[in-house]
């Protein structure tokens, strides 16, 4: 009797977790979905998973199933390190299949791969608001994006993205066939809700007494919050509040004093 092959398939979650954001989120729950279904694939142990991790996540993943394998890949994202020396830290685990969650694949990476592509808003709507580096710095790094992401969509077997905007966004900017492209989208956990009882506890802890509009996600420029502030004064209904959620980070702190002001 023939021996079944094993297949070593490569998860890049450098993201996991909630220091990734919406990427972490997603790389997250797409580990979480794969084990589940490997629990229930009498073939499931046909594939070995390799899930490379940074430190600062590396504790967090805690495998369920002994085909999945976390790695040490503490290779910051859109460095130099992460072009240069993760495709031949990759290259030693002989990978079958590579899944890229972000669009940043190595130029270097030349074994088989699929990529995920959320959205080409950095591709429509450059702006050094978005980081914190020097203009000139940026604008380097902005071109090395576009190169980037223009390589990993050629390379790959296939790109998921999450819509079907997004899909024909990159057909038409990425010059990509309509056949290669998956979309696949995005959904939330039942349980993504506040524990029963606290609702009043969390909206007494932040002073929220009225009907009130909400936006859950990061203040980075492109997310247009400022807008969002000008409308909401604008409206004049001062029987809501808006509610904005997220980490206090530099474009929270820069959104808090724009409304101050």
């Amino acid at each position: 009797m023939k021996k079944r092959r094993n297949y070593k398939i490569g998860i890049d979650a450098r993201f996991y977790g909630p220091q990734g954001k919406g990427l972490g989120r997603y790389v997250q729950k797409l580990i979480e979905k794969l084990e589940e279904l490997n629990k229930q694939l009498a073939e499931g142990s046909q594939f070995q998973y390799f899930v490379f991790l940074r430190k600062e996540n590396f504790s967090e993943y805690q495998p369920s199933a002994d085909n999945f394998i976390k790695i040490l890949a503490d290779f910051s994202w859109y460095s130099w390190e992460e072009q240069l020396k993760f495709p031949f830290f990759l290259k030693k685990f002989e990978l079958d299949l590579m899944h890229f969650c972000h669009f940043n694949v190595p130029l270097l990476y030349r074994r088989k791969f699929i990529v995920t592509i959320h959205d080409l808003i950095l591709f429509h709507y450059p702006t050094v608001r978005n980081t914190t580096l020097n203009k000139y710095y940026y604008f380097l790094k902005f071109g090395a994006y576009k190169r980037v992401i223009k390589s990993a969509a050629r390379r790959a077997e296939k790109i998921i993205t999450v819509s079907c905007f997004t899909k024909n966004d990159i057909i038409k900017n990425l010059n990509i066939t309509a056949d290669k492209i998956m979309v696949i989208t995005e959904g939330c956990d039942l349980f993504c809700r506040t524990a029963q009882g606290q609702e009043k506890l969390i909206l007494k802890k932040y002073g929220i007494i009225k009907p009130y509009l909400l936006y859950v996600g990061n203040a980075y420029p492109h997310k247009n919050l400022e807008r969002l502030c000008q409308a909401f004064q604008r409206l004049g209904k001062k029987e809501y509040q808006l509610v904005l959620v997220g980490k206090s980070d530099y474009f929270y702190q820069r959104l808090k004093k724009f409304v101050k002001e």
